[in-house]
């Protein structure tokens, strides 16, 4: 359930402040950050067109993993100091990265669980889901506005860690991915 937290309080913060770490981080004038804001919805619209695509020959656990290494090279792009249209690629590649994860979680989920609870662990995964993207965007703007938007890439990198983190130990927790899995 934590996966789904994380991973929609990165999404959601992303999507609403990227424009004003723009505008007080990297200097963009406003009605240009407001546009380039939009680049991260673009690239999780190209990104699910494209595991969508690929999801018949590329499993799950890969396109979950893909997609967040794609996403944290993102987010460095963002936090380093380097030129506008540098940062501008990550925020792309960070919603390209965020594209497979959400939807491969949620299709993993009766393999994980079984086929008898996953319509119950379903139904909590979205209200986690819900709840990172409710409460931690505000969170992140009140940081924002109190010690600047520079540490914006770095929330999104300790997200996508603790969603790491959290895929790996419910793996563990529920044998999903084992060898013997696999083999059969």
């Amino acid at each position: 359930m934590l996966s789904f937290f994380f991973y929609c309080a990165g999404e959601a913060s992303v999507g609403l402040w990227a424009a004003t770490y723009f505008v007080s981080v990297r200097g963009v004038d406003p009605s240009v950050a407001a546009s380039w804001g939009s680049l991260f919805f673009f690239g999780i619209m190209g990104g699910r067109m494209i595991s969508g695509l690929l999801a018949m020959r590329v499993k799950e656990r890969t396109l979950i993993n893909t997609g967040i290494l794609i996403a944290v090279l993102g987010a460095l792009l963002l936090a380093l100091p380097l030129p506008q249209v540098v940062s501008l690629a990550g925020l792309l590649l960070f919603g390209l990265g965020c594209a497979p994860i959400f939807p491969n979680l949620i299709h993993i989920t009766p393999q994980r669980f079984g086929a008898n609870y996953s319509q119950a662990v379903i139904g909590l995964q979205m209200a986690a889901a819900y709840v990172g993207a409710t409460l931690m965007p505000p969170v992140v703007g009140w940081v924002g506005q109190s010690i600047g938007f520079s540490g914006l890439p770095y929330f999104l990198l300790a997200c996508l860690a603790l969603l790491y983190m959290t895929i790996l130990v419910c793996n563990k927790k529920t044998g999903f991915g084992l060898v013997k899995e696999e083999a059969a």
